[in-house]
């Protein structure tokens, strides 16, 4: 039923028919784009359409904060954590980009439903959890890190991790 109008999926009225012969992640972005028209209540009639839908299709399986909170800093990453095409993981990378970039010039911090998102995935630390120093227990190799960047703190100032951030992620520059 698919094939006759598309090769990936489409929904009329109630029914949602889409090709079970292609790739699972083609797939599983198909039916969720399918869903963004339903949930958004936008029609399939122009590509400036689809783009919306695509837009909210990719934030829906690989939203910006959990990409922030695994540290991914490339597309392959994001590709092989959320199973999403090359396309889209592409896409999804520059938006983040741009989503940094605005959490960075305005509110410095995440929207109220990201943070509830990454709570879901990263919950905090419970009083509990903390040991009898106050210090979370953490592993070696997260203790390691911390001693590193408090090192280069204590050396080139408080702002030293901003500064490197903003140069990485908004002028593409690493030091």
């Amino acid at each position: 039923m698919c094939k006759l109008c598309t090769n990936d999926a489409f929904s009329w009225n109630r029914i949602v028919a889409y090709n079970e012969k292609i790739l699972s992640s083609r797939i599983r972005f198909s039916l969720m784009h399918e869903l963004g028209h339903h949930i958004l209540g936008i029609p399939s009639t122009s590509q400036e359409f689809e783009n919306i839908v695509d837009y909210f299709t990719s934030y829906l399986l690989a939203p910006r904060i959990l990409i922030h909170k695994y540290g991914y800093e490339s597309a392959e990453q994001i590709r092989s954590t959320f199973n999403l095409s090359a396309r889209a993981s592409n896409n999804a990378l520059a938006d983040y980009k741009i989503w940094f970039q605005y959490i960075c010039q305005t509110t410095r911090k995440p929207s109220k439903p990201e943070i509830e998102l990454e709570n879901l995935f990263f919950p905090k630390i419970q009083a509990k959890e903390i040991s009898q120093k106050g210090k979370p227990h953490l592993s070696s190799k997260t203790e390691e890190r911390m001693s590193f960047f408090e090192e280069l703190k204590r050396e080139r100032g408080n702002d030293y991790m901003f500064q490197r951030a903003e140069a990485q992620w908004l002028y593409g520059r690493d030091y």
